[in-house]
């Protein structure tokens, strides 16, 4: 029901639904594969919706503060994703193991939608954008100005967060997506990224 709000465009009643649901207190533990992809695609859509709805005050502070809620919903809406993708192919590899009667889909038939792609891949994107790169990650760029603190520390949390998508565990629906990732981390290295804001990835940030 919220999606179809975010689609409608009555964003405030689909975070009033997530609000009423408890998002952040559903559990994952355990959780079948169908009510990950349920809570990853809720946490992207909620993201999304943060996004598009108007902060009321100028202040700074704000701003900041809905910018890390977004960032923050879009890193959950990935983690969990990349565990549905991992729970669904071990879910299809074992029927097939088992030759069960009903086996499911063949994993490189699963397709993320919409919202898994944008959980995986938003919140990377917001952080180089706020860390002074062009929004596009296809064309990178750094602006021609000195590198202030907040920024420097968005292009590492933002490099942070590819290498964490990247060490995930591979699953066949995502080695497409893997392969975007790690050309999109290349471009960042080599065209947005001055020598201070890199770190080696072996060693702490």
């Amino acid at each position: 029901m919220a999606k179809l709000n975010y689609v409608e465009g009555d964003y405030k009643e689909a975070l009033n639904i997530y609000a009423r649901v408890g998002l952040d207190d559903l559990p994952l533990t355990a959780a079948p594969p169908y009510r990950l992809r349920v809570i990853a695609e809720a946490y992207a859509t909620k993201g999304l919706c943060l996004e598009k709805l108007p902060i009321s005050s100028s202040t700074s502070n704000l701003h900041v503060d809905r910018e890390q809620d977004v960032i923050t919903c879009y890193e959950k809406a990935g983690d969990i994703a990349l565990l549905y993708l991992q729970e669904i192919e071990r879910v299809i590899l074992s029927n097939i193991q088992n030759r069960s009667p009903k086996p499911g889909p063949a994993p490189h038939d699963q397709e993320l939608g919409f919202f898994l792609e944008t959980g995986l891949q938003r919140a990377h994107v917001l952080y180089f954008k706020n860390g002074g790169t062009d929004g596009n990650i296809k064309e990178p760029r750094m602006w021609f100005r000195v590198i202030e603190q907040d920024e420097t520390r968005n292009l590492t949390r933002g490099v942070g967060r590819f290498r964490e998508l990247l060490r995930a565990v591979e699953t066949r629906t995502t080695q497409n997506l893997r392969m975007t990732i790690a050309r999109q981390l290349a471009e960042i290295l080599l065209r947005g990224m001055c020598e201070q804001s890199y770190w080696n990835p072996l060693e702490d940030p």
